[in-house]
C-alpha cells in the first residue's frame, strides 16, 4: 500500500466525516462498480475470445470465496443456468 502524506490523509478523513452516510455509500458503490468494470476489462484483455458465460464464471471465481464459488457453480450446474 502506498505511503500517504499525513496532511493529505487528515484532510481526506475530515472530508469523509463531513459527508452523510448516503454520500459515503454512494462513493463505495461507485468504487465497487469501477472495480468490477476494471476486472471485466482485465479478463477480456487477457482472454479476448472468452464467451459471456465463461467471463461471468471467471468474475464469480475472482470475487467469491472459494467455498461459496463452488456452491454457486454447483447450484448453477444443477439448475442449468449460466448466470
Amino acid at each position: 500500500m502506498a505511503v500517504r502524506d499525513p496532511k493529505t490523509e487528515q484532510l481526506r478523513i475530515e472530508i469523509y466525516r463531513r459527508m452523510t452516510p448516503q454520500e459515503r455509500m454512494q462513493i463505495a458503490a461507485q468504487l465497487y462498480e469501477e472495480g468490477i468494470a476494471n476486472m471485466r476489462a482485465a479478463i477480456l484483455d487477457r482472454h479476448p475470445n472468452l464467451s459471456e458465460q465463461a467471463l461471468k464464471r471467471e468474475m464469480r471465481r475472482r470475487l467469491l470465496p472459494r467455498t461459496l464459488f463452488l456452491q454457486v457453480e454447483a447450484h448453477l450446474k444443477e439448475h442449468n443456468r449460466g448466470l
